[in-house]
């Protein structure tokens, strides 16, 4: 090769570099390509806010009584594997759409998965019995109270919990990157707020008792005579449902639809399916009333 074709190729590939040089430090510039680099790399995501919970007269919780457990499910079939043992039935459908998504999801499951690997947040289950449903009412989907003490503290229970998020950091091919880990934060703190009531958790609980076992129908008062405070009530409300179908969760029960298109569960033959019936309503969860039908 002469002196003059090595010039030549050297003067070449000085050029190139120089162009790779100048369009890197043009790209690296550029807020719209640092903002898509940054939308690939980092997952963020929003676990359920804590809603505030209601106390009894001696400061006893009425709600938030047990946990729920969130846990992360990276891409990959590894991910899908170990949660499904864990993922209650109602889950499983969601977990098995989402499994072959190339970004990290929240699944709620039935456990602490911390001890075997698994990123797991708690959140208060805000219903965990039926205790004072009656006045307490109850969410609907969005978790936002449409009935009794839930509706009229709806913004103040609402604002209680803290807003957190859990934040990935992941390659293109959808792992974590190395040497990094989920990272749990608060966005908003809560207020912390709660709503206390007059009402006496263990009489309460003995007059829904009696109440179930002789009390079809009417209302049922305790009060303190020297404050004419309400220490415990309970009334026997009964709603239309149609009736759409088994419950999801329970093989032995029915599920339908309020009129105000709330989903209630409630023991039933295959026959009631496709109809409207009546259904007292015993208890509350978080998106789901429970009941019992009233024969006709």
């Amino acid at each position: 090769m002469s002196l003059r074709r090595l010039y030549g190729l050297c003067a070449v590939l000085v050029l190139l570099a120089g162009v790779v040089l100048c369009r890197t430090y043009w790209v690296g510039q550029q807020t719209a390509y640092a903002a898509s680099a940054g939308g690939q790399s980092v997952q963020t995501l929003t676990l359920p806010r804590a809603r505030g919970d209601f106390y009894d007269r001696t400061g006893r919780r009425l709600t938030g009584l047990s946990p729920q457990y969130y846990a992360l499910c990276l891409p990959g079939d590894a991910g899908y594997t170990a949660l499904f043992p864990y993922v209650p039935y109602a889950e499983q459908s969601l977990l098995y759409e989402r499994r072959n998504l190339a970004s990290p999801f929240l699944i709620q499951v039935d456990r602490d998965l911390t001890a075997q690997g698994i990123t797991t947040c708690t959140v208060p289950q805000h219903f965990g019995g039926s205790t004072a449903a009656h006045l307490l009412g109850y969410l609907d989907s969005e978790g936002r109270g449409v009935s009794g003490l839930e509706k009229a503290y709806d913004d103040l229970l609402t604002a209680s919990g803290d807003a957190r998020t859990v934040t990935c950091f992941m390659t293109a091919q959808g792992r974590l990157l190395t040497d990094t880990g989920p990272l749990v934060a608060v966005e908003t703190p809560g207020t912390g707020q709660g709503v206390r009531l007059t009402l006496d958790a263990d009489l309460q609980r003995a007059c829904e008792g009696l109440a179930t076992l002789y009390l079809p129908r009417g209302c049922l008062v305790v009060m303190d005579t020297a404050t004419g405070e309400v220490l415990a009530s309970m009334r026997g409300e009964t709603v239309q449902a149609l009736v759409e179908g088994v419950s999801r969760r329970r093989e032995n029960q029915l599920t339908g639809k309020t009129g105000r298109n709330i989903n209630v569960n409630f023991n039933g033959a295959p026959d009631d399916i496709g109809k409207m019936v009546r259904v007292r309503i015993t208890g509350a969860g978080s998106n789901t009333l429970r009941g019992e039908k009233v024969e006709e």
